[in-house]
């Protein structure tokens, strides 16, 4: 489709009608104004668009038409017979529902077999033309191995379950895994294999916004859930939680990386999972980084680390660890992290509560001749020598690390910290870590990830609270940067993906606030919407996240970015302020992008 430049007659248009809409929000003082008004603004900057075409198959349990997996009507019924005929550059899209590998026959040894170069992807609803148009909430498709139907979670019934729900194939392009939950796989085979999913020999995979649950490795081999365990194999993990899995007699409860393989796991949650290495285990050669994760009630059922046992090199960078623990055995060494060989890099973590039985009762064990280094960590708790330097060891104030449940290790454990909480401006900010999967997608990874585990602003300074870290603007200890910022999602992609929108500041009034857009096509229009309420609405094929009160029109720079600085006036009304920006992009699936809304909440 041939690329067009914004008409200039159109540009000044609605520059005058946002100028208009924009006076009426300020002179109502955020109170809402008529949907339509605003709607005609935003339809006047963003005109509609053809759809562009994708080497797509589907599948939906419920479809009835010709099961040829060509369009959402006839749709193949199980992602196997999707599998069956997908190459290399293809996606199969998966409708919400529960499928099974063994087509009904009962075959413990089916698996749904992924090949190189394909993405596997759920969270449909059925009708959607785009991937970001999905929601992974409100339809999720779970990939199950409980064949029977009769699991009593986290681990009853199981014997009869498939031995591994989801395999990624060799070969030379990577594989994409998203919007799945990985459920009830049960690997009893004497091989070192995982039973949720397994990554081949040279293979590599990334799986991002993924639920992996009650898997339970049962052999005298690694992985419960998930293992980057072949030579030369490499998993890519974000934005991902892994609950209850369990590794019955040997390594890594939920994650197993084993002879020269990579992990990379980045905005993460493990809670619950149970396994030499409750959540994770990594070998001697393998390469092993973990940023921006959050471990909590996992069990070290054998051996050290009740949360990570590390004998290659391992990175752990903006983590927090609550309330993981060690079962009384023989050794027992490592509360929260076993370093028995290789590299290993602590930094910017909070450890609290966790707990050993062994000859010492360490957060952190370290094997002599191992090398660790270790900064700006909040270890509360620790009853040995102190390894590394700039920590503090005060009780960390996390709001609620029980949850409302009052039960450890489970999905409602509040690991965020408390607005009096010590770790608030005392990181490092020179070690922020890397934003490795693009996030912002800029195309540059060695650079500062810019988000923390809730995909809110890192580097957001509390305006009431001393500095006692590293930088300009210290980061917070641990997976939560502390703000008024929260993420509210639904962007819809244009020509380079889904626009990334990057705040800075902290709302308060008299503060400076910052709003960055990149990702976007140079020399066009965009309108930022505003309003006080959220109220997710269907629009131009995506989603309008705020109820819109303003709008106002801003023109992307030739290099394809917005930026925004301003200071939030002193007589700013409390409440939220939910905000979006939506740009013109004729090349576009629907000619126009968005990005992922974001709200703030203006305190007094």
């Amino acid at each position: 489709m041939p690329t067009r430049d914004p008409d200039p007659l159109l540009d000044k248009t609605v520059r005058r009608s946002c100028i208009a809409v924009a006076k009426l929000g300020a002179l109502v003082n955020r109170k809402r104004i008529a949907w339509w008004l605003v709607r005609v603004v935003i339809a006047a900057v963003i005109p509609a668009n053809a759809a562009l075409s994708q080497s797509i198959w589907y599948v939906d349990a419920s479809a009835t038409g010709a099961s040829s997996g060509v369009s959402w009507q006839d749709a193949f019924i199980n992602p196997q017979q999707a599998l069956s005929v997908a190459s290399a550059g293809d996606s199969i899209w998966v409708a919400g529902g529960v499928y099974k590998p063994d087509g009904a026959t009962l075959d413990k040894t089916l698996s749904f077999r992924v090949p190189s170069g394909v993405g596997l992807h759920g969270g449909f609803a059925g009708h959607e033309s785009f991937l970001s148009q999905r929601n992974i909430a409100a339809n999720p498709t779970i990939l199950s191995g409980d064949l029977l139907g009769d699991d009593q979670p986290p681990n009853g019934h199981l014997t009869d379950n498939s031995h591994q729900v989801v395999r990624v194939l060799a070969g030379s392009q990577p594989s994409a895994i998203s919007g799945l939950t990985i459920s009830s796989g049960y690997f009893s085979l004497p091989v070192d294999e995982a039973a949720g999913l397994h990554c081949e020999a040279g293979a590599t995979v990334h799986v991002d916004q993924c639920l992996v649950r009650y898997n339970s490795g049962a052999s005298f081999g690694p992985g419960g859930a998930c293992i980057a365990g072949d030579p030369l194999s490499t998993a890519l993990i974000s934005n991902t939680d892994f609950i209850q899995n369990r590794s019955i007699f040997q390594f890594g409860g939920a994650v197993a990386v084993y002879q020269e393989a990579s992990l990379k796991c980045i905005n993460c949650r493990f809670f619950g999972n149970r396994g030499m290495g409750g959540a994770i285990y990594t070998s001697s050669n393998s390469d092993v980084t973990v940023a921006n994760c959050l471990f909590s009630g996992n069990v070290g059922t054998a051996g050290d680390g009740s949360a990570i046992m590390a004998i290659g090199a391992l990175s752990v960078a903006s983590c927090t660890f609550s309330r993981n623990h060690m079962k009384p055995h023989t050794s027992n060494l490592g509360g929260a992290i076993a370093a028995f060989g290789g590299d290993v890099s602590i930094v910017n973590c909070i450890l609290t509560e966790n707990t050993a039985f062994g000859d010492t009762a360490a957060q952190i064990a370290v094997l002599p001749g191992v090398h660790v280094t270790a900064s700006y960590c909040c270890i509360f708790w620790q009853e040995d020598p102190i390894i590394g330097e700039h920590h503090i060891f005060s009780d960390p104030l996390l709001l609620n690390p029980l949850g409302v449940d009052g039960i450890v290790g489970t999905e409602d454990d509040d690991l965020r910290l408390s607005p009096m909480s010590p770790c608030i401006d005392a990181g490092d900010a020179t070690q922020v870590p890397q934003d490795l999967f693009d996030f912002d997608a800029d195309g540059i990874t060695l650079e500062p990830l810019a988000v923390d585990l809730a995909l809110a602003p890192r580097l957001v300074d509390r305006p009431n609270v001393a500095n006692t870290g590293v930088g300009a603007v210290p980061i917070d200890m641990g997976a939560y940067e502390v703000s008024n910022w929260s993420y509210l999602g639904y962007g819809l992609e244009g020509t380079n993906g889904v626009p990334w929108l990057e705040g800075g500041g902290d709302w308060f009034p008299g503060e400076q606030l910052s709003v960055k857009i990149t990702n976007v096509r140079p020399s066009t229009l965009g309108a930022m919407v505003l309003g006080s309420t959220v109220q997710a609405t269907p629009f131009k094929g995506g989603t309008l996240v705020p109820l819109p009160e303003m709008a106002m029109i801003y023109r992307t720079t030739v290099l394809g970015e917005i930026s925004l600085s301003d200071t939030l006036p002193l007589f700013a009304a409390p409440g939220l302020v939910a905000l979006q920006f939506w740009i013109i992009d004729p090349n576009a699936p629907l000619g126009v992008s968005a990005t992922a809304a974001y709200a703030g909440t203006v305190e007094e």
